[in-house]
């Protein structure tokens, strides 16, 4: 038998480990309390990320004329009908612009729905041309511009003309660059 030394330990009392036990647990109980209020704001984020995109879509809708410049009040997302979009729009400070605030919102449930708005200023769809349009007073203007150049006198045209640093440039009727190497 082993002699009893009265101020040496050899192990844990129950007290002890029963202590560190419910600290433990105590612990990861609110670990698992942070884990779900993460993984709440990763969806939340989620949400507001995927309504933005909505958002923006709408909104290129407008600009391109597709939508017309009128308000909506809430209706489906075409592509997720759990989203909803409303849109305002009214005049703005200069004729042929408007301001467009788009908002688009999801239910989550429990408590506010989640909502995102955007705001832009936007020229009016019905006023914006295209580059393939060519107005019918522009191609008169250039035939008569290019037959005035062509009936100049033949010393102005043959005369090389210069810019005001000196350096010689291409013809009024020349589409190349000129380059000057030294």
């Amino acid at each position: 038998m082993r002699p009893m030394h009265s101020g040496s330990r050899h192990g844990l009392t129950l007290i002890e480990v029963l202590v560190s036990l419910a600290i433990l647990l105590i612990s990861l109980v609110g670990l698992g309390h942070l884990m779900n209020a993460a993984g709440d704001r990763a969806r939340e984020s989620q949400i507001r990320t995927e309504a933005m995109l909505y958002a923006q879509s709408k909104m290129a809708e407008v600009m391109a004329g597709a939508v017309a410049m009128q308000g909506h009040s809430e209706e489906p997302v075409d592509e997720n009908s759990e989203y909803r979009w409303s849109m305002e729009s009214d005049q703005g400070p200069v004729d042929g612009l408007w301001n467009v605030t788009i908002t688009v919102s999801r239910s989550r449930g429990i408590g506010s729905p989640i909502s995102v708005n955007l705001r832009q200023i936007v020229l009016d769809p019905s006023r914006v041309g295209s580059t393939q349009d060519v107005p019918p007073s522009a191609s008169t203007t250039s035939s008569s511009t290019s037959s005035s150049s062509s009936s100049s006198s033949p010393s102005s045209s043959s005369s090389p003309s210069s810019s005001s640093s000196g350096s010689p440039t291409a013809s009024s009727g020349s589409t190349t660059p000129s380059t000057t190497r030294k």
